[in-house]
C-alpha cells in the first residue's frame, strides 16, 4: 500500500480516521466510485497482515445526483503550457 496525504482519483480507498469524515473528500470518493472505510479497516489489515474486505468497514458516501462538467480552458492556456506554468511557479521565490 502507498499512503498519500492528498486524495486523488487514482486512490483505491479512502480511509476515514474520524467519526465525522471530510465531506468534500467523501463527495469525491462517491464521484470516482472509490470506497471509503473507517480506520478500523486499516487496523484489521495490519493485525491480520492481509487486505480485509471493505464491506464491514464502509463509510456511507453521499449520493451524487448532479453531473459537473469540467471547467472550460481559456484559449491562452493550452494543456502543453500547464506544465511550464507549474514548473515556473515551483521555481519562483
Amino acid at each position: 500500500a502507498i499512503y498519500d496525504e492528498y486524495f486523488k482519483p487514482a486512490a483505491s480507498v479512502l480511509v476515514c480516521g474520524s467519526k465525522t469524515p471530510n465531506e468534500q473528500k467523501l463527495r469525491h470518493a462517491a464521484r470516482f466510485q472509490i470506497p471509503a472505510v473507517s480506520a478500523d479497516w486499516l487496523s484489521a489489515c495490519l493485525e491480520t497482515g492481509e487486505k480485509q474486505p471493505f464491506s464491514s468497514y464502509l463509510v456511507p458516501l453521499p449520493i451524487i445526483t448532479e453531473i459537473v462538467p469540467p471547467e472550460p480552458r481559456s484559449p491562452e492556456r493550452a494543456p502543453a503550457d500547464e506544465g511550464k506554468t507549474r514548473r515556473a511557479a515551483d521555481t519562483a521565490g
